[in-house]
């Protein structure tokens, strides 16, 4: 790909130090650029852009780290359910140690979750960061090939006016009404 941008490039800069005006051979070789190297439309880019926020190792790390998070802490927050419905049930039990371990056991779970529901909260802030950031990239991808669009009309304008030019001149060097 890169040879092609530079080999475009390169003939037009060559053509303009030798004082060669060819506005066709130049929007051939732009077109040539364009197509090797970013002539892509606006939508194939933004689809590029997708994939590749999709194929973020760093993303999907922090997904599967969230699937994983969320599924220990549904866990822990079903045998907290667990833990008190035992604990209700022994109230009506008179050994102390069975409710002191009850207690323990449900004060530890509580703090579990709360560490689990931190690294939940982290994790979504930092894949809403990443995708943030691709968001940002995305736009500006369109962004360019709005860029790449117009210099194509400007370039299509061009040639129009090279021809209207060339038109005026031959008919006053011809001394012949333009046409």
């Amino acid at each position: 790909m890169v040879r092609y941008q530079v080999a475009a490039l390169q003939q037009i800069d060559d053509r303009l130090r030798n004082g060669i005006f060819d506005p066709d051979k130049d929007i051939a070789d732009l077109e040539e650029y364009l197509i090797y190297s970013m002539g892509r439309n606006s939508k194939q880019t933004i689809q590029l852009a997708i994939r590749t926020a999709q194929a973020d190792a760093q993303l999907n790390k922090w997904k599967t780290e969230r699937q994983d998070v969320a599924f220990r802490l549904a866990e822990a927050q079903e045998r907290l359910a667990s833990l008190k419905a035992r604990l209700d049930r022994a109230q009506h039990n008179p050994d102390p140690l069975m409710i002191d371990h009850l207690n323990n056991s449900i004060q530890e779970t509580e703090a579990r979750i709360d560490v689990l529901q931190k690294n939940l909260a982290e994790l979504d802030e930092n894949i809403q960061q990443r995708m943030n950031l691709l968001g940002v990239r995305l736009s500006e991808m369109e962004n360019f090939g709005y860029q790449i669009e117009s210099t194509k009309l400007m370039w299509g304008e061009l040639n129009k006016t090279k021809d209207e030019m060339a038109k005026a001149f031959d008919a006053a060097i011809l001394q012949r009404p333009a046409p």
